[in-house]
């Protein structure tokens, strides 16, 4: 009887060295997690700890910590509640549970644990503490109480760049220009980079105001010149370059001819432009159209992007003009002129395009495109599926290998699909130097009739030698929206 009840004592004095231990462990376990960071893994070893030593708050300030970190606000107050009821004499704690309050934004209760960890700390010289009062005073409004205790913060500690900043923003919302201007550029003198471009916006200080480069008057040579095949119009690159051009109605479609409806809006964009001078990461833009009637003009913006002001780079994917014309003469002539342009140089892009008025736009759902399929550099657009499947300009019916100048020849079209045997045309040349458009006897509309399957359009080259781009828009007689058109790149010598 002696030796069993001796057994049951010894389990007894066995199991708190056994709770002991394993409470150690799981401590021990914890404090390696989190100095690792690792505070998912922490915060149930801290529980058990918990567990194993109900009694001791500085487990569950560590849990508190590690909930605050993973932004778990609710149980790490209830852990820091606890933290504090069985200790209140310890400023972490305090503070913690402000971090909890104040990243759940309840900052009505994360100022009075700031207070009370200030309060409690001893030596008065952390700064941190003073900061973070401040900035639960910046996000209740108290912006005069925030700045005193950035003052305290700044005395404290004034290699922190942000404390500096912050002050500058409370001057801000006090209207204080004076104070707040030196505090951003301190900020920015001491590395923080957006310091500067809010001190501008913010409060417009004088020594954060941008630099804008002198304008580059040095002339910029052509470099490109591209002819749209459905519209005529005439893209001329100085300086500037782009992916791509598109002429659309807004309403959706394509564009098929220089026909514009009344009150219609179309857009005219080019996509990523590139080139621009840079001040800093900004692009100073212009956008800018005009529109005339012979030499009257009938309206014109100088810079749509004016309100707009600098874009960043990363902005210019696209640039664009929705433009729409009021209603006019009929079938009136009119020359669209718009240009995207470099404001630090004279690096632009300029667009030229005869147009007519007409009730509705000519445009289409479905167009056929193809890019140097009848011969190098030859672009066409058609819809209803027209194809051409060879030109040639003919002179006395025989192939002519080089075109002269100031003559007549015949542009055959054969192998063609989907094209009836009557049609009208027009066609000019335009200088891939300069793009001039040079109008020949063609600018007004001829019927030509087919023969089987050719069609032979008379036309008449340029007085001057050089190299040009021959646009031609071919339609049928019985239904204009039946179009076939081609830019076509020649030398005439």
């Amino acid at each position: 009887m002696m030796k069993k009840t001796w057994i049951v004592a010894l389990i007894f004095i066995q199991l708190p060295l056994f709770a002991q231990k394993n409470y150690k462990e799981a401590l021990s376990m914890a404090q390696t997690k989190m100095k690792e960071k690792d505070y998912r893994e922490a915060a149930p070893l801290l529980e058990k700890a918990i567990k194993f030593k109900p009694k001791i708050a500085q487990n569950y300030y560590l849990k508190g910590y590690c909930l605050v970190e993973l932004s778990k606000h609710t149980e790490a107050i209830e852990s820091l509640d606890q933290a504090i009821k069985l200790d209140a004499k310890q400023w972490r704690y305090f503070k913690k549970r402000g971090d909890a309050y104040y990243n759940a934004k309840l900052y009505d209760k994360s100022l009075p644990d700031y207070t009370k960890a200030i309060d409690l700390e001893t030596s008065k010289k952390n700064d941190t503490l003073f900061q973070y009062r401040a900035d639960t005073y910046m996000n209740l409004n108290k912006y005069q109480e925030a700045i005193d205790d950035y003052d305290k913060a700044i005395a404290i500690n004034n290699k922190n760049k942000q404390l500096y900043f912050d002050r500058g923003y409370m001057y801000n919302k006090l209207g204080n220009k004076e104070k707040g201007c030196p505090d951003y550029q301190k900020a920015y003198e001491m590395g923080l980079e957006n310091a500067k471009s809010e001190a501008y916006e913010m409060m417009q200080c004088d020594w954060a105001k941008p630099k804008v480069k002198e304008k580059d008057n040095s002339p910029v040579a052509i470099s490109d010149v591209q002819v749209d095949p459905f519209t005529g119009a005439i893209f001329i690159s100085k300086g500037l370059t782009y992916e791509k051009y598109e002429i659309t109605p807004k309403s959706g479609g394509f564009v098929t001819s220089s026909i514009f409806g009344y009150d219609e809006d179309f857009v005219l964009k080019v996509d990523k432009p590139r080139g621009f001078n840079l001040n800093n990461t900004d692009a100073h833009v212009g956008v800018g159209f005009s529109v005339y009637q012979g030499n009257t003009s009938l309206g014109e913006a100088e810079d749509l992007f004016k309100e707009i002001g600098p874009l960043e780079q990363e902005m210019l994917n696209n640039l664009k003009i929705t433009l729409s014309f009021p209603k006019s003469e009929a079938n009136s002539d009119l020359l669209l002129k718009a240009r995207f342009y470099d404001k630090l140089s004279n690096a632009e892009i300029l667009v030229n395009m005869p147009f007519t008025m007409a009730e509705k736009t000519a445009k289409s759902n479905n167009i056929r495109t193809s890019t140097s399929v009848l011969g190098n550099g030859i672009n066409t657009k058609s819809t209803f599926e027209i194809t051409v499947g060879k030109i040639e300009f003919l002179m006395a019916g025989k192939n002519v290998g080089t075109l002269k100048v100031n003559q007549n020849y015949v542009l055959s079209l054969s192998e063609k699909k989907n094209l009836g045997n009557v049609v009208n045309y027009r066609y000019s040349f335009v200088d891939a130097q300069t793009g001039e458009r040079v109008l020949s006897d063609g600018k007004k509309e001829v019927l030509a009739m087919a023969k089987g399957l050719k069609t032979d359009l008379p036309i008449k080259t340029p007085s001057k030698k050089g190299n040009y781009i021959v646009w031609l828009e071919v339609k049928e007689s019985k239904d204009l929206n039946r179009i076939w058109t081609m830019t076509y790149p020649v030398v005439v010598e």
